[in-house]
């Protein structure tokens, strides 16, 4: 299939039994009667070969994740990746961008390399402040998920 054939895609990344590990799967339910039927939805734990197949020949595809950039926690972050740029875009230069380390910075890397970005791609996330075990968002990372869906929503637009 040539690139930008396949469905968009929203991907939600992340580990729930790990506190705001799980901003991705809790994104993900929550758009889940907010997309679009034509839009597919993907919940992966983060590894970066699963993260490349998963939006490979992808038009636009959208990840959702904890975005550790040493921000306050609850902040939203907004990264756009452009495949046609060299290494180096925030995503890829910050080594701790997902919780997943190494796994979305390397995917992009690797995606990059081997020529299996989408066309458009977004890590929307936001700045996890409890990775420890258990269930359940924090109260910050909590009250950043409206915004943070709302970007999700304007980026399939």
């Amino acid at each position: 299939m040539s690139p930008g054939r396949a469905p968009d895609v929203v991907i939600g990344i992340g580990n729930p039994l790990r506190r705001d590990d799980g901003i991705g799967p809790a994104l993900l339910a929550a758009l889940h009667d907010r997309l679009p039927p034509t839009v597919d939805r993907i919940e992966l734990d983060g590894e970066a070969t699963r993260l490349i197949e998963a939006w490979s020949d992808r038009r636009r595809a959208v990840v959702l994740d904890a975005v550790c950039m040493g921000a306050a926690a609850g902040t939203v972050h907004d990264l756009r990746i452009d495949p046609r740029e060299p290494e180096g875009t925030p995503a890829v230069g910050t080594p701790s961008v997902s919780s997943h380390h190494p796994g979305l910075a390397a995917a992009i890397e690797l995606g990059r390399a081997f020529d299996r970005l989408p066309r458009s791609l977004r890590v929307i996330g936001i700045e996890p402040e409890d990775l420890d075990h258990g269930a359940g968002l924090s109260a910050s990372v909590d009250g950043s998920c409206a915004a943070a869906i709302d970007l999700v929503i304007e980026a399939l637009a």
